[in-house]
């Protein structure tokens, strides 16, 4: 292929496929092939490699109009990342609540009562948190946000009125409130600082509002804390995995094999 100044169209081709940000090597493969056909049908007709460069717009013009077209692969791969992020922390949180709540007797080992009535605080924690995590992401985004909270409004409403005790007596503020709570504590620049002052914040807001004691408040403050560490990882290792499928490696280079097909 023919070269426009310094820039080569196999150049051209992979920043085109970098910023477009498709879905796996076959949406980018198949991405690479579109665009050497375009330049080879302008070689063919006679037209020159700047006029068809220019014909073909900005590269990142021309990448963000790709990723357009593959929006709703990449929507539903997000939201499949989502719910299995949350479907994970979850089953977690509620291996952690039954750890907590694991007694030992003559009789054999059993669940104490208060898990039954904490388990819906895992889900919901985590719910919370998938929430906070979604409109915290950088850059904010003002749809994304309300999206997010009414996600976690309408499933948190589920889960309390089918498998807790109803809407009667509801309030629905306390998993907000102990996010708050751990997303300040999760800000502070040490991390050796960041549980302890997790539990502190957590257990206090359990006095402050819980007023059975089924379950002892520290108790519940420290599996809080263990959830929110947990959670905090998959969300992460979930966000750089589904970061890694819409994105090439520096280290590979799509030029070279770009001017061996052009060669071939």
């Amino acid at each position: 292929m023919a070269a426009h100044g310094e820039l080569r169209v196999p150049e051209v081709i992979e920043r085109i496929v970098r910023q477009a940000r498709l879905p796996g090597e076959s949406a980018r493969d198949d991405l690479c092939r579109e665009l050497e056909t375009h330049f080879d049908e302008a070689e063919t007709c006679g037209v020159s490699t700047c006029e068809a460069m220019a014909r073909f717009g900005p590269a990142l013009e021309v990448a963000r109009s790709f990723s357009r077209v593959y929006r709703w692969d990449f929507l539903s791969l997000y939201a499949a990342r989502a719910f299995i992020a949350v479907v994970a922390a979850g089953a977690a949180a509620e291996f952690v609540l039954a750890a907590v709540h694991l007694r030992v007797a003559s009789s054999g080992v059993h669940l104490a009562p208060g898990f039954f009535y904490t388990y819906m605080v895992g889900i919901k924690i985590v719910l919370a948190m998938a929430a906070a995590w979604e409109i915290g992401r950088k850059p904010f985004n003002a749809k994304r946000a309300a999206v997010a909270f009414a996600l976690y409004c309408v499933f948190a409403t589920w889960l309390q009125a089918s498998f807790s005790y109803g809407l009667s007596g509801w309030e629905p503020w306390h998993m907000p409130m102990l996010t708050a709570i751990g997303a300040v504590a999760s800000r502070t620049g040490r991390s050796s600082l960041r549980p302890p002052l997790m539990f502190v914040g957590f257990t206090g807001y359990l006095f402050a509002t819980v007023t059975t004691n089924v379950t002892p408040r520290p108790l519940v403050g420290a599996a809080l804390v263990i959830i929110w560490l947990v959670t905090e990882q998959l969300f992460s290792r979930f966000d750089r995995a589904f970061a890694d499928w819409f994105t090439i490696p520096m280290e590979t280079s799509l030029t070279s094999t770009i001017s061996g097909r052009a060669s071939s």
